[in-house]
């Protein structure tokens, strides 16, 4: 009995024992939880530190790409834009170029190519200062002679193209209101002169055709006898011109002198409307002759007329010489008028040398037309 005693006072002591060693127990466990526990939350707390660092970073980085991006977009819509801006200019300056070489274009003349007046029955060429037309003849019917039906078409082509040369001879216009024509019409010795010259045009071309036809193309000069025959009888011989000095341009004329001298004068009557003549004059501004019968002497009018006329540009010497005066035809004395209209200026210039009045003299002029 004793001893189940002692057994059980001994279990009663030993068992708060073994309860405080698991509590002890217990607690160190509690303990080492807990720490474990701070580590994770350390740890987890560097982890989303460190993750929002990257992000912040990535953010950044994303930001400035983007900037970049941005500044390299709008650069190269500034180059585009700019660039586009070039290409536009570029083409409005071709094309405006293009436009304005067809504008000239259209309107330039071939230098080489003459100025010629188409009449009913033939032509007159107011450059070379000739007229010309074409005639048939075909051989008699039943001709047996190769050789004389040949001869005899040839005769009647000239015939013809005769009787044609002679109407484009009285198309030619001596002065805008005046043609040969006019002129001549109720003058039968003259008239009768133009026919006899006329019938001794020279055959400049001819051609013989499978069916025994001939065609011939006749021609006659302006110069020489014709346009003795025809010019104003106001137009005379003149030796010498001294200068005319209009007043307070003397000083002018002076000045002219002292420069290389000029050997002509090409009037610029492009766009000008002018029409061709054998006699055309050149007034100033208030109505004065510049240039005309009183200016011109006899012997060159008939040699050469008294003015050239020439389309586009001239090329080397012509009549007017290598260094020509140049002066801008303003407008015909009036519509379909072949006197022309310089400024007062330019006739100041004209007159206030003398040596422009010797090659005025000598018809040393060209007007230049469409």
């Amino acid at each position: 009995m004793k001893s189940w005693l002692g057994f059980i006072l001994l279990g009663l002591l030993i068992l708060p024992l073994c309860s405080f060693g698991k509590g002890e127990k217990a607690m160190v466990g509690n303990t080492g939880q807990s720490e474990n526990t701070l580590k994770d939350k350390t740890a987890r707390e560097k982890k989303a530190a460190a993750d929002n660092a990257t992000l912040e970073r990535k953010a950044a980085a994303d930001g400035v790409t983007r900037e970049k991006k941005i500044a390299g977009d709008g650069a190269t819509r500034e180059k585009k834009i700019a660039a586009d801006k070039a290409t536009r200019e570029k083409k409005t300056a071709a094309d405006k170029a293009t436009l304005e070489k067809k504008i000239a274009a259209s309107k330039a003349v071939p230098k080489d190519k003459p100025l010629v007046e188409k009449t009913a029955r033939g032509e007159i060429d107011w450059t070379s200062g000739t007229i010309r037309a074409k005639g048939k003849g075909v051989p008699p019917p039943g001709s047996g002679n190769d050789t004389e039906a040949r001869a005899t078409a040839l005769r009647a082509a000239v015939l013809d193209a005769s009787r044609n040369l002679l109407s484009v001879a009285q198309d030619v216009r001596i002065t805008s209101p005046v043609t040969v024509g006019v002129f001549a019409g109720n003058d039968d010795p003259v008239m009768a002169k133009i026919e006899n010259m006329i019938m001794d045009a020279a055959v400049v071309d001819q051609e013989y055709i499978a069916d025994g036809t001939v065609a011939v193309t006749v021609e006659l000069s302006l110069s020489g006898g014709f346009a003795q025959l025809v010019l104003p009888k106001e137009i005379r011989q003149i030796e010498a011109i001294k200068p005319i000095y209009p007043e307070g341009e003397k000083q002018e004329a002076e000045k002219n002198r002292a420069k290389r001298p000029h050997t002509g004068i090409v009037v610029d009557m492009r766009g000008g409307a002018v029409v061709p003549a054998l006699f055309p004059r050149i007034l100033d501004e208030n109505g004065r002759e510049v240039y005309g019968s009183a200016f011109v002497s006899r012997e060159f009018a008939v040699q050469q007329r008294v003015s050239g006329y020439a389309r586009g540009a001239l090329e080397g010497k012509s009549r007017v010489g290598d260094n020509p005066l140049n002066v801008k035809g303003l407008r015909p004395l009036e519509a379909g008028s072949s006197d022309i209209v310089i400024s007062n200026a330019d006739a100041a210039r004209l007159l206030g040398d003398s040596k422009h009045l010797e090659f005025m003299k000598q018809c040393r002029v060209v007007i230049l037309v469409d």
